[in-house]
């Protein structure tokens, strides 16, 4: 990257910035816009769950585990969501086995048992790339 704009425009939601790329081939063209995927940060081992299994109380979200055939309520801390997935910073360890599909009437301490493997995801440690993305706009011609 040669310039990263410091506003952001309100109405698209976008920031301007100018790179400069090898382009032996010219497929890029000057005034052309196109969408690109940057990288703000990796976590090597961040604990996520599927978005689905968040639920929200009165002291803030919190997921059930399944620990021994039984329901166990576990708060915790939901760094961001993305791509369909939690990201956890405080209240699970990587292995637990989260209830994903969580009837409306599960309360803590209820026996319960894995019907299928979508009821029931595992707390994954995963590396995890936050990413900020922009949309493509119509390729304008050059000047």
């Amino acid at each position: 990257l040669v310039f990263i704009d410091n506003t952001l425009d309100a109405v698209s939601g976008t920031v301007t910035l100018k790179a400069r790329f090898a382009n032996a081939d010219e497929a890029l063209w000057p005034g052309e816009f196109y969408a690109v995927r940057i990288t703000l940060r990796t976590e090597a081992a961040a604990i996520t769950v599927p978005e689905r299994a968040l639920q929200q109380g009165q002291a803030g979200p919190f997921v059930y585990v399944l620990d021994g055939g039984v329901a166990r309520l576990r708060p915790l801390t939901v760094d961001r969501l993305l791509d369909g997935r939690a990201v956890i910073s405080a209240g699970l360890t990587a292995g637990e086995v989260v209830i994903a599909s969580v009837p409306s009437n599960l309360r803590e301490g209820t026996a319960v048992r894995a019907i299928s493997a979508t009821a029931t995801a595992t707390a994954t440690a995963t590396a995890i790339a936050t990413a900020a993305s922009a949309p493509a706009s119509a390729p304008q011609a050059a000047r």
